[in-house]
C-alpha cells in the first residue's frame, strides 16, 4: 500500500470484478500511509482481516530501528479498519536494545488503548548477520547469553537484549496480553465479529487468545 493510487485501482478492480473475494493482509499494512477512508475501500473489495505492524510506540526506538512510523496516523488507520468491520491485528515488540521499562510499558499502553481486535507481542530476535545482532552485540556480551541462531524462535524466547533487567522484561511481557484482552469493550467487539464472521474464530484461535492472555510466559535466565 505504499503507492496509494495503485492500491485503490487494485482494490476497486477486485470489488468490481470479483464479487465474492475474501482478502486477508497478514504481513502487514504500512498503517501511517493509509487514510481512514481507505479502509472502507479495503472492506468493499472483500477484506476480512488486516495486520498493522507497529513494533513500538517510542519515537526514539522508531528512529533507532529506522521504521519511523507516524504513530498518530497509524492509530487513525487502525481505528478506521475496526470501524469498517475488518478483523484488525497489531504486531508489537518488547525488548529492543536500549529499551527501558517505561518505553515498553508505553507500547503496551498504546496497544491496550487501541480499538484493535487482536495483538501479538514479540521479543526482538538478533538473528546472525542482521543489523539488530550488531546493535545487540554489547548487550549479549555483558549478559553472557548463549545465542544459538539455529534454536531461535521469533514467537517464544528467553533472550533479553534490552536495557531492562530480566525480571522487568518478564513482568511487562506477562502483563501485555492481560492489559490488552481484559477489556469489556474489546470483548464486545470480538463477540460482534464472532457472530458476523464465525469462520474467523476457530476453537484453536480462541484457545490461543486464552493461552497468551492468562498463562505465564517462559521464565528468563
Amino acid at each position: 500500500n505504499l503507492d496509494r493510487e495503485r492500491m485503490h485501482k487494485i482494490l476497486t478492480g477486485i470489488r468490481d470484478r470479483i464479487k465474492d473475494a475474501r482478502l486477508h493482509f497478514p504481513n502487514a499494512l504500512r498503517s501511517d500511509v493509509l487514510e481512514p477512508e481507505d479502509m472502507a475501500v479495503f472492506k468493499q473489495a472483500g477484506t476480512i482481516s488486516a495486520v498493522f505492524a507497529i513494533e513500538t510506540s517510542s519515537p526514539r526506538l522508531q528512529k533507532m530501528i529506522r521504521k519511523n512510523l507516524n504513530i498518530d496516523r497509524a492509530s487513525r488507520a487502525m481505528k478506521a479498519s475496526v470501524e469498517a468491520g475488518i478483523y484488525s491485528t497489531g504486531y508489537f515488540m518488547l525488548g529492543f536494545p536500549t529499551e527501558s521499562y517505561e518505553e515498553a510499558s508505553a507500547t503496551v499502553d498504546f496497544a491496550a488503548r487501541s480499538s484493535l481486535h487482536r495483538a501479538l507481542f514479540f521479543n526482538p530476535i538478533p538473528f546472525t548477520g542482521t543489523e539488530l545482532a550488531e546493535i545487540a552485540s554489547d548487550s549479549l556480551k555483558n549478559k553472557k547469553d548463549i545465542f544459538d541462531p539455529l534454536k531461535m524462535n521469533y514467537q517464544i524466547t528467553t533472550l533479553n537484549i534490552s536495557a531492562m533487567p530480566d525480571h522487568e522484561l518478564q513482568k511487562i511481557s506477562n502483563l501485555a496480553y492481560k492489559r490488552f484482552y481484559i477489556n469489556p469493550q474489546r470483548i464486545l467487539r470480538l463477540m460482534k465479529l464472532v457472530i458476523q464472521q464465525p469462520e474467523l474464530f476457530s476453537f484453536k484461535r480462541l484457545a490461543g487468545m486464552f493461552v497468551f492472555t492468562f498463562l505465564p510466559k517462559p521464565q528468563r535466565n
